[in-house]
This record gives C-alpha cells, sequence and structure tokens, in this order.
C-alpha cells in the first residue's frame, strides 16, 4: 500500500511540475522571493516531505477562507435589515473571499502556466540577437518604470484599505463624539471585534476574543497576500505583453531596415550602392524571409504568454463579473446612506472608489491587447509585402490570420475583460444601485 501511494505521488509530482525548470525557478524567487513558496501556490515538490507539508499549507488556507465566507454568511443573515451596514459589510466580506478564493486556486492549480510564463520571461521573450539596436531596450525601460509605479500604488492602496477596514474604521465608529445606535447583542454579533462578526464561540473577553482577532487578521493577511501576488501576476503579463507588442510592431516596421543590415554584415559591406537592386537579389529576399520568421517566432511566444495568463484567470474573471456590481452597489448605497457611522462611510466610501479603479485599470490592461493588436495588424499589411517572395508573403498571410483572431483575455460566457466589459458591469452596478434604494424607501 505505501510502495503505491509513493508511485502515486512521483507520478502525481512529475504531472503537476511539467513544466517547471530552473530559469522558471529562478525568475519567481528574483520576482516573488519565497512568497509563492509560503502561500503554497508555487511550493517546492522535492524532497517529497514538502509536498505534505505544502498540502496541509493549501489545505489551511483554503479552510480559513471557507470559514470567513461562512461566519460572514451567517453575520450578514443575524445583522438583517435592522443593521444594514453590519449586513452591508458582512455580504461584501463574503463576495471579496470568494473572489480571492477563486483568484487563489486558479493559480494553485494551473502550476503549468505560472511555469510557462515566467519561464518565457526568464528567456526575455524573444531576443532578436540584433546588433547597434537600442528600440528594445527602450521600450522594456519605459514598462519596467510603468510597472514599478503600479506596484507601487497597488501596494500602498491595498495597506491603505486593510488599515481603514481593520484599524481606523472601527476607531471612529467608537470614538466618544460618535453615537452607535445600532447594537443588538441578541443576534449573536459580537461587536466588539474590529469588524463585527459572529462566531461559532463566546469572544467578548479574554483569550477567546484574542483567538478571534487573531482569526480575522490572519484572514485579511491572507487576502491581502493573494491580492498583491495576483495584481503583481497581472500587472507584469500585461505590460510584458504590451511591451512584446510594441517591440514586435516597430520590428515589423523595420524590417527592411533589419534586413538590410544582415544583408552588409553576411557579405561585408559598409554601405550598398545607390542603384544596387535589393529585390532583385535571391540572398535579400531569404533574410526577409529570416526576418519575418523571427517576427512569428516573437509573436507565438506572446500568444503564449496570453494563453497562459487567460488559463489563470478565467474563473478569477468570470467571479469578478457576477460580485463586482454588487459590492460596489453595496458599498456606495451604505457610504451614501450611514450617517452616523463615520468609520463606515470612510471605509465603505474607499473600498467603491478603489475597486472601480481597479477594474477600470484591469480593463485597460485587457484592451491595451485589442489595441496594439490592431496596430499589429495594419503595421504587417503596411510591409512592402507585394514585393517580396512568395514564401515571405505566404508567412505574412499566416501571422495576418494570427492578428485577426481575437486578442483579449476571454473566458466562459464571451466575457471579456476590456472596457466593452467595464462598461457592461458599470450598467449593472447601477441597476444594483437603483434596486438597493427602491427596497429601502
Amino acid at each position: 500500500m505505501f510502495t503505491k501511494f509513493i508511485e502515486y505521488l512521483d507520478n502525481f509530482i512529475e504531472h503537476f511540475d511539467r513544466d517547471g525548470n530552473e530559469i522558471c525557478d529562478q525568475t519567481i524567487y528574483k520576482e516573488f522571493k519565497r512568497l509563492l513558496e509560503i502561500m503554497a501556490i508555487y511550493p517546492k515538490l522535492k524532497p517529497k516531505r514538502l509536498v505534505i507539508i505544502n498540502i496541509l499549507n493549501f489545505s489551511f488556507i483554503n479552510g480559513l477562507l471557507l470559514f470567513m465566507i461562512f461566519i460572514s454568511t451567517v453575520t450578514a443573515v443575524c445583522a438583517g435589515k435592522e443593521d444594514f451596514p453590519t449586513m452591508a459589510h458582512s455580504i461584501v466580506y463574503v463576495l471579496v473571499t470568494i473572489l480571492f478564493l477563486f483568484c487563489y486556486n486558479g493559480m494553485v492549480f494551473n502550476r503549468s502556466s505560472i511555469a510557462i510564463m515566467h519561464t518565457i520571461f526568464g528567456q526575455n521573450v524573444y531576443d532578436y540577437m540584433e546588433q547597434n539596436n537600442d528600440i528594445p531596450a527602450a521600450i522594456k525601460a519605459k514598462y519596467v518604470r510603468m510597472k514599478k509605479v503600479i506596484n507601487q500604488i497597488v501596494g500602498v492602496a491595498s495597506v491603505l484599505l486593510a488599515l481603514f477596514i481593520v484599524c481606523v474604521g472601527p476607531l471612529l465608529n467608537n470614538t466618544d463624539v460618535t453615537e452607535i445606535t445600532v447594537q443588538h447583542p441578541e443576534n449573536g454579533i459580537n461587536y466588539d471585534l474590529p469588524i463585527p462578526l459572529w462566531l461559532p464561540f463566546e469572544a467578548s473577553n479574554g483569550f477567546a476574543y484574542f483567538i478571534a482577532v487573531a482569526i480575522i487578521t490572519v484572514t485579511f493577511t491572507y487576502v491581502f497576500l493573494i491580492n498583491s501576488v495576483v495584481s503583481a501576476l497581472f500587472y507584469n503579463v500585461a505590460m510584458t505583453m504590451d511591451c512584446q507588442l510594441e517591440i514586435l510592431i516597430k520590428s515589423i516596421n523595420n524590417i527592411e531596415e533589419r534586413a538590410i543590415n544582415m544583408y552588409k554584415r553576411n557579405n561585408n559591406l559598409s554601405k550598398l550602392p545607390k542603384s544596387y537592386g535589393l529585390y532583385e537579389s535571391l540572398e535579400f529576399q531569404k533574410i526577409i524571409e529570416i526576418c519575418m520568421k523571427q517576427n512569428i517566432q516573437h509573436h507565438q511566444q506572446i500568444l503564449r504568454l496570453r494563453k497562459a495568463i487567460t488559463k489563470i484567470s478565467e474563473y478569477c474573471v468570470l467571479v469578478l463579473y457576477v460580485v463586482s456590481g454588487i459590492i460596489i452597489a453595496l458599498t456606495a448605497y451604505t457610504a451614501t446612506t450611514v450617517s452616523n457611522e463615520p468609520g463606515t462611510v470612510l471605509t465603505f466610501g474607499c473600498l467603491t472608489t478603489l475597486f472601480i479603479l481597479a477594474i477600470a485599470g484591469d480593463c485597460l490592461m485587457g484592451q491595451s491587447f485589442v489595441n496594439l493588436n490592431e496596430k499589429l495588424r495594419i503595421e504587417i499589411y503596411s510591409t512592402k509585402w507585394r514585393l517580396y517572395s512568395k514564401s515571405t508573403r505566404q508567412l505574412i498571410g499566416i501571422m495576418q490570420q494570427y492578428t485577426c483572431r481575437d486578442f483579449n483575455i476571454k473566458v466562459a460566457f464571451n466575457v471579456t475583460l476590456d472596457l466593452e466589459f467595464y462598461g457592461s458591469l458599470m450598467n449593472t452596478t447601477y441597476s444594483y444601485l437603483s434596486i438597493l434604494i427602491a427596497m429601502n424607501k
């Protein structure tokens, strides 16, 4: 029995880590240090005892998130309309936790996609091996700066939001100036905690109270870390894809210059005669074909990145589409209707603003893929393809067919992450908000 278990474990590890390699491991460590290991998102699978530890860690994180969903759901039911702010708080926590639960498991169970992405990153996506070409370096430097700024904004916003929810909001609500008019200890909700929650045990004071606070703190810490990893991963891939598409567009735009430089190097020429007929040269036509093949290989790497990030975010984007409208409507309504709890107003106002901005940022990133793909298609058609050989024209036709396909993050039910998605989401949010206003008149 034990031998069969070891054999099964070996097969599981081999399949689960089929795309892992040293380049991938080094790139992940450079980007995240040990965070993905600690979170059991991309843990080490050797030696075997680590597999058991990581499975337990994975189970603990999922169990903690599911427990928070359960107690927040019970809290919302117990609070009811009599304590609308607490009910709204709890529903938001349920939906946000469900969203990050899907994000977390989407990353864990798509280890292969994470490995493929970071292997491509580690290989710098694609290298044309061209001399005296500073364009890729300049474009990469621009996107590195943008990525750094975005990661800093996301990090600061996440920390501030966590502080508002756990510390600042409760402190403002419990000042002497503030009159708390809603207190229903008979409903089983513990209002002494940083956030009001129903718990299956008495936690008004003593050691049980510290256990309850620890559960809240650890859960929010994991949610914060999952958010940080998801944001870093998505924006890293998005920025890399945008950067590489720009480099590819520039490369196709300069295809003849690249071919001429290669032709001069091959023939030890410093410059070409003015009357030299390049297009009649079989060697030059062959070099143009080589340059176009390089562009196709580069494009294939970008398509692999898109496929990997789509696979990871498939269910996350779908859940985002379902729950975001409800979250924004609830937080906006609560922030504008609760006048006697300044902490709640401030927290929900910040949550509404940050959620809208975060989704807008994600959708703008998705839209940028579409726009750059359209620009790439125009650039390919703008080449002097009529002057090229038949084999080169075939390569151009193949590449143009690829650019005619959708180049966005599309998930189940044809949900796509772009500005159309954002507009639809805002319309849905407005509908939910109208329903809430009508129900509470």
